[in-house]
């Protein structure tokens, strides 16, 4: 089960990889791997500190509830999950997005890190920013799949956003260059979250929409 769930859980990173070889080939020697490589520094803190905790947190009581056949409290967990990923990352996503070349500046500007570095590194971090309450979320929804030993699920899903990723790479990389690969990023991982939050409900109709809105105004 190992190999499946590292790839059902590793899709912002595989679609980092893939923003860069896009990068690489169709922008080469123009700074563009640069400005993806520093903006992605700054979602890697809130994505481990946010969603990567709370999913590795919520694990061991999703997979007893499973192992005594309790589907409320399985669902319960689920959705404290749920809000708290939603409830920090859409804050995180927020900043990022209103003040994603002010941190660029602050942090790396210095050296040879120039004012127009920092414009377009910014403007890659912020259009990250507005995915990076999706991929927090989905940590918690693909560890979901996980106590019932479904790999499949997260593979496949995690499959068809890679091609989903690179299509919108392709499409995206002429008119709006590195920014453009940023934004595929996190519309893949938007989409993502739609689907696989739709598969958890279908497959647990109580974890609708409305508790998990209270969950999180109560938060």
């Amino acid at each position: 089960l190992f190999f499946p769930t590292v790839f059902g859980l590793a899709l912002v990173q595989i679609n980092q990889f893939v923003d860069t070889l896009i990068a690489e080939i169709f922008l080469p020697g123009h700074g563009a791997v640069s400005a993806l490589y520093y903006s992605n520094l700054l979602t890697q803190f809130p994505l481990s500190l946010v969603g990567t905790s709370i999913a590795t947190a919520i694990l061991p009581g999703l997979a007893s509830a499973v192992a005594r056949d309790n589907g409320a409290e399985f669902v319960s967990i689920l959705r404290r999950g749920l809000s708290g990923a939603i409830y920090i990352g859409i804050p995180a996503s927020v900043g990022l997005v209103l003040f994603g070349p002010d941190i660029v500046s602050v942090i790396f500007e210095h050296g040879k890190f120039t004012a127009e570095d920092t414009r377009r590194a910014g403007l890659c971090a912020s259009l990250f920013g507005t995915g990076l309450w999706c991929y927090c979320a989905n940590q918690v929804q693909v560890r979901a799949f996980h106590p019932r030993k479904d790999t499949r699920t997260p593979v496949r899903v995690s499959a068809a956003m890679v091609a989903l990723n690179l299509a919108l790479n392709l499409a995206l990389v002429g008119p709006m260059r590195e920014s453009g690969l940023a934004l595929a990023t996190s519309v893949s991982g938007f989409v993502s979250f739609l689907v696989l939050n739709r598969i958890l409900r279908k497959r647990h109709p109580e974890l609708d929409s409305g508790p998990l809105r209270r969950d999180f105004y109560l938060s």
